[in-house]
């Protein structure tokens, strides 16, 4: 009736590793969510602290005087002018004494002054 010859039938070495790997990870898994674990994460790296707004006056080789208003967290140019002195033009251009390094511009504030003949 009951058949004597059938052996009984392990599984290949490669399913049970699988298996004990597959069991591993998810006890692992587990082990990881119940626990509470603080990881630490502060990294430094090199950066640029600008201002809000910066005010630009350039003077050029050939005696032209550009100023630039440029917001620097949008990155839009707020406004830009030229001023061209001819040959010969006197043309001072003076910088309020009270602005220091460090000092706090507010609007309205006077940075400087113009003197020209023409």
């Amino acid at each position: 009736m009951f058949n004597t010859n059938l052996k009984s039938r392990l599984l290949p070495s490669k399913t049970l590793f699988k298996a004990a790997f597959l069991l591993l990870v998810i006890l692992l898994l587990i082990f990881l969510f119940i626990l509470p674990l603080k990881l630490p994460y502060s990294f430094s790296v090199p950066g640029k602290v600008l201002a809000a707004k910066e005010w630009l006056v350039i003077k050029s080789r050939n005696g032209i005087l550009q100023t630039l208003l440029k917001n620097n967290i949008t990155g839009i140019n707020r406004s830009y002018s030229v001023m061209e002195f001819e040959r010969g033009d006197n043309a001072i251009f003076y910088i309020n004494p009270r602005i220091t390094v460090g000092s706090i511009i507010t609007k309205y504030d006077t940075i400087g002054s113009i003197l020209s003949d023409s």
